[in-house]
């Protein structure tokens, strides 16, 4: 959790110089230790090309980490690589079993 908030504090600048290269190196820290939401976020980085080489077939396998794990995020955000091809090949099937249906009638 420790490694998460750096990121965190890297990627937002908050206390501390906003440093993608900072929150990149925090953020894969947690991810691979299974910390959901830094794997949603270190996807986010690697979908845009912040601080790595832009890849949304590394993106689409860090979401899927964290879908697996249940995390809302990463759920839709996979629903959506899915549902626009990006990363995956594009599959409303996929896109719709993903999560996302479950995470929008909960309203998020």
């Amino acid at each position: 959790m420790a490694q998460h908030n750096l990121g965190c504090l890297y990627d937002n600048g908050r206390g501390v110089p906003r440093d993608d290269d900072e929150a990149l190196k925090w953020y894969k820290m947690a991810a691979r230790q299974g910390h959901p939401v830094s794997q949603v976020n270190l996807g986010a980085f690697m979908r845009e090309g912040r601080g790595v080489a832009q890849s949304d077939t590394k993106a689409v396998k860090w979401w899927q980490k964290a879908a697996a794990q249940g995390q809302g995020n990463g759920q839709v955000f996979l629903g959506n690589a899915y549902a626009n091809g990006r990363g995956v090949a594009q599959s409303f099937a996929e896109a719709g079993g993903s999560g996302t249906e479950r995470q929008l009638s909960k309203g998020m």
